[in-house]
């Protein structure tokens, strides 16, 4: 059973405390009150020394720690939520939190659809398509050649379809990213099958099988 999402933590807290120290931490922030820093943790140990960075980035005298098992999926989603919409004109980071945000969400694949008016991101969650954001034409082509450098696949070749790999870091393992193009009218289609392949993947009793199928 995954643990519940907590509230999104406040803008000006993720602002404060770098994603990179969250991800090393395997800890997200969840409130500021006086000098003491609330976060989720793997552990829940407020000694842990992992949170010291954290504590000592926001000016906390002190760390309170909840335990979460599914801490890394919340602390992506949190991050890649509060970070896309100014990563809309660096396509290099924008393609790493769209990964992000899907491997914390649990989605199947990722799709980039483009149009005449830019691209739309969706995810596939639950068997459901979900619009991610809108990205706008001036980054469609940076985006979609940053995606095919990281799969290994031929930048200039816009005519014929394509399938590469990438391995996407997570802060706890890694992402075996499929990688598909198709040439559609106005630009590409990218399709993106996510398999994890590290701690973050879902195990037989995250994949919704009945009991006797899993034993």
């Amino acid at each position: 059973m995954r643990a519940p999402a907590p509230l999104p933590p406040a803008p000006a807290l993720l602002d404060a405390v770098p994603d990179a120290l969250a991800r090393a931490a395997l800890a997200l922030p969840v409130r500021l009150e006086g000098h003491v820093l609330h976060v989720r943790s793997l552990t829940g140990d407020d000694a842990d020394p992992d949170l010291d960075p954290m504590r000592v980035e926001v000016g906390a005298a002190d760390v309170v720690a909840t335990r979460d098992p599914d801490v890394v999926r919340h602390l992506l989603v949190a991050y890649a939520r509060h970070r896309l919409t100014a990563a809309l004109d660096d396509p290099v980071l924008l393609l790493d939190l769209v990964l992000d945000l899907a491997a914390g969400s649990d989605a199947s694949d990722v799709h980039l659809e483009t149009d005449v008016d830019g691209m739309r991101v969706r995810q596939r969650v639950d068997g459901e398509l979900h619009d991610v954001l809108r990205v706008p034409h001036r980054t469609v082509s940076a985006l979609v050649a940053r995606t095919k450098v990281r799969a290994s696949l031929d930048v200039a070749e816009r005519r014929l379809p394509q399938d590469g790999r990438l391995i996407h870091a997570l802060p706890d393992g890694t992402l075996d990213v499929r990688v598909a193009t198709m040439p559609v009218q106005g630009g590409e289609r990218v399709t993106l099958r996510l398999l994890p392949d590290g701690p973050s993947g879902p195990g037989l009793d995250g994949l919704g099988l009945p009991e006797d199928v899993v034993a």
